[in-house]
């Protein structure tokens, strides 16, 4: 089977030759990870649907549309091999593996690659030893034959649901609509209703079942010959990423409501009026189970023994930077352990996990004006002024493992404020009555016809992350690894102000970087990224072969954005904070004063390529595209 291996050049390998091509050649790799068997898998799901409908005339101006639908969704799963999901309530720590625990044999301290670093089994007694101990390439890697390594998951082979999900029961889906002709006259319609939708989510929601332990495991390898692997040499399993499903997990409802006036302005000519809106429940969303909590690397008992002499860890950090200090702690996280010893499910590294308890909420208003086709002319206009809030922004970004509605409630990535949007068809008038009726001014004059769209929109939802240079910000400010370990727990900035007066035109000095050991919530989606305004249009020239028009040969050019107007997509938003003495990186807690979000500005005078600095744009929608066609109706 296929594997992944890495020959580069890495001076912690203690056989590094110290030339990639070198290492290749003698077999010498830094890591190795291959699955343990091919994956089986084929998802399957059947649906069961019948409905009810009908439509009852009260009286000559109200009608009524009245229906139900019943539905049986049969969760995702795999029907040709077995699947395993984690399901908290299956775990047992006195099940876990030990990890092998970082400790200095025959030095003070010690660090990774050097040879008094040493991997020390935890169920170890006595001092340790080189005799005791194994290689250092080995901490964090779980011990041999020590532990379950399906701890906490449940396997279809031994009764657990497929696709990890219990199967649901039917689900009604009433639906209410009515009209109500306002004055009796045909002229002014009252439309409304209300309607529950379920929705099956996406397959890769729980289609991950069949890739956990035990029917495949993907061991990666540290620091050994490729020649010892067939005997089991060259390194002791690194902790699984492994994937889990709320077993007891809803469908997503949708519950959609409408009302809205209809009214015909005079003839060919109507104007809609309406609200619009969605309330979803049940959403599926994703966390990392195995996320460490707040605060967990500023605990005395998460820091790494080798960075403290003689391995024993004092009651304050030697040199606890002055941020820290104001803060009241000990510790200031750069000396913790790695994030796999503080995990709360021991012996497993990120727990993907989906549950279904994720929201939404849609609100609108929508005008449209129409004008029928009449002498040769249609013409449409849509605006509408909405707002999308959810917990989500889709199935597979991390959100906050406890409380999604305080962290994570924001405007959606797609939510745009205003969009207008107009059409046309215009069918032009035969020139060859202007010149004379004849065959050459028909076939040149005559059947032309332009059509176009024109669209008008806000930018989309965006926010500023919080960058410290060479630092895990989550580790350094929250106490919580967030590099690799994907928890939804990031720190972000405090917004004191108007964030943004432009799309390209953020103001700095509205944005506060929270404290040490503030927690949040924190604001989310507070700037706009670009809005765009974009036409296209069409010319057609028909050619027809009889005197009906029911054959003909149709030259077509389509131009999108044919102004060719530049649209900005993105605007470069990359953060360093920085302290007053203009120091970045770990050396703003020794001074965590005077914070700013960048020193990426644009110095006076500079003349370097647009986007380089902090609030230039550095992105753009298509220019003009252009295509010719020919069609042949017949």
């Amino acid at each position: 089977m296929q594997s992944d291996i890495d020959f580069s050049n890495n001076a912690s390998n203690p056989l590094n030759t110290g030339y990639p091509f070198a290492n290749a050649l003698l077999g010498v790799y830094n890591t190795y990870t291959q699955a343990s068997s091919k994956v089986k898998q084929s998802y399957f799901y059947q649906d069961i649907s019948f409905f009810a409908q009908d439509t009852w005339k009260i009286t000559r101006r109200l009608t009524l549309d009245l229906g139900v639908r019943f539905s049986y969704y049969e969760p995702y799963h795999n029907i040709i091999g077995p699947e395993s999901f984690f399901n908290p309530s299956l775990f047992d720590a006195a099940k876990a593996p030990r990890i092998y625990r970082p400790v200095c044999v025959g030095a003070a301290t010690c660090a990774a690659g050097q040879a008094a670093y040493r991997a020390l089994d935890p169920a170890t007694t006595g001092a340790p030893t080189m005799a005791n101990t194994q290689a250092g390439f080995l901490v964090g890697r779980l011990v041999p034959n020590t532990g379950d390594l399906t701890n906490g998951l449940g396997q279809t082979t031994n009764g657990y649901p497929g696709g990890g999900l219990d199967k649901k029961g039917l689900l009604p889906q009433p639906r209410l609509g009515f009209s109500w002709d306002l004055l009796g006259n045909g002229k002014t319609v009252v439309r409304g209703g209300f309607g529950v939708a379920y929705d099956r989510y996406r397959s890769d929601v729980n289609g991950s079942g069949a890739t956990n332990s035990p029917f495949v495991i993907q061991p990666t390898l540290n620091f050994g010959y490729l020649s010892d692997i067939q005997s089991g040499g060259g390194g002791a399993l690194s902790p699984s990423a492994i994937f889990g499903v709320d077993r007891e997990g809803d469908w997503g409802a949708i519950y959609s409501f409408s009302i809205g006036v209809q009214r015909e302005l005079f003839r060919d000519m109507v104007i809609d009026v309406a609200y619009v809106g969605t309330q979803s429940r049940h959403l599926p969303r994703t966390r990392n189970l195995n996320s460490i909590p707040y605060g967990a690397t500023f605990r005395a008992a998460a820091q790494d023994p080798t960075r403290y002499s003689g391995g024993v860890i004092p009651t304050v950090e030697p040199g606890l930077p002055t941020a820290h200090q104001a803060a009241g702690l000990g510790f200031s996280g750069q000396f913790a352990l790695p994030v796999d010893f503080l995990r709360p499910y021991q012996g497993y590294s990120d727990i993907t996990y989906r549950s279904f308890d994720a929201n939404s909420t849609y609100n609108s208003l929508q005008v449209s004006l129409q004008r029928r086709f009449a002498k040769s002319v249609t013409l449409g206009v849509a605006y509408t002024l909405s707002r999308v809030e959810t917990t989500i922004g889709d199935e597979n970004t991390f959100t906050h493992i406890s409380n999604p509605r305080g962290y994570d409630y924001q405007l959606a990535g797609f939510d745009r404020t205003h969009y207008f949007v107009a059409n046309y068809v215009w069918n032009l008038p035969k020139g060859s009555r202007l010149i004379g009726d004849h065959w050459l001014s028909r076939v040149v004059f005559d059947n032309w016809t332009l059509s176009g769209l024109s669209s008008i929109a806000s930018g989309n939802p965006a926010e500023l992350g919080l960058t410290i240079s060479g630092q895990d910000a989550g580790n350094r400010l929250l106490g919580a690894y967030t590099a690799g370990n994907l928890s939804g727990q990031q720190p972000r900035l405090l917004v004191t102000g108007n964030p943004q007066n432009a799309p390209n035109e953020i103001n700095l000095s509205a944005f506060t970087v929270p404290g040490i050991n503030d927690r949040g919530p924190y604001p989310r989606n507070y700037l706009r990224n670009p809005g765009f305004n974009t036409h296209d249009l069409s010319v057609l020239k028909s050619f027809p072969f009889d005197g009906e028009g029911k054959r003909s040969l149709q030259l077509r050019l389509e131009m999108f954005n044919f102004l060719n107007h530049t649209q900005f997509s993105g605007v470069n938003r990359t953060t360093n904070i920085t302290n007053g003495a203009g120091q970045t990186g770990a050396a703003i807690f020794g001074a965590y004063t005077g914070l700013t979000l960048t020193n990426n500005i644009r110095p006076a005078g500079n003349t370097n390529v647009l986007e380089t600095f902090f609030g230039e744009y550095n992105g753009a929608r298509d220019p003009r595209i252009i295509q010719v066609a020919v069609k042949v109706y017949f």
